[in-house]
């Protein structure tokens, strides 16, 4: 069987483009995917929403740098896990577009991954910004 992919091309090695070029084209298939995802998902508007609240509460209760660096690092980890779920997402759906139990699975576990780090940020969010609001009073 893998023999026979082989032969047809399906499997094996593939001609690793190198340079300034295939540097650029990865680069445009990147952006390709994030501006898409910022356009068809509506998961997008919600992460956005987050960074935009995000970067209003570092600027007004001036967070630290190392608070400034956790945050960065949840807010990119989320917006990378929305971006493999929602390729995971697309590829369920082109191979399935009928309800499957695997797939639900599949889409729910995705999902899953991003609310662990979501909740996670609010969580982190919490400690860090109650006490600097109630300073504030």
């Amino acid at each position: 069987m893998k023999q026979e992919l082989k032969d047809k091309k399906i499997i094996g090695k593939r001609k690793q483009k190198l340079g300034i070029k295939a540097f650029y084209d990865t680069c445009m298939y990147s952006l390709s995917g994030i501006v898409n995802y910022i356009f068809h998902e509506a998961s997008s508007k919600r992460v956005i929403f987050s960074i935009i609240c995000e970067i209003i509460f570092v600027l007004t209760l001036k967070a630290s740098y190392t608070e400034i660096l956790i945050f960065t690092l949840f807010l990119a980890a989320i917006t990378a896990i929305e971006l493999i779920n929602t390729g995971i997402e697309a590829i369920c759906d082109l191979v399935c577009p009928e309800y499957n139990k695997a797939i639900k699975i599949a889409k729910d576990s995705g999902s899953g991954a991003t609310f662990v780090l979501s909740s996670t940020l609010f969580v982190l969010n919490c400690i860090v910004f109650i006490p600097k609001v109630i300073a504030l009073f």
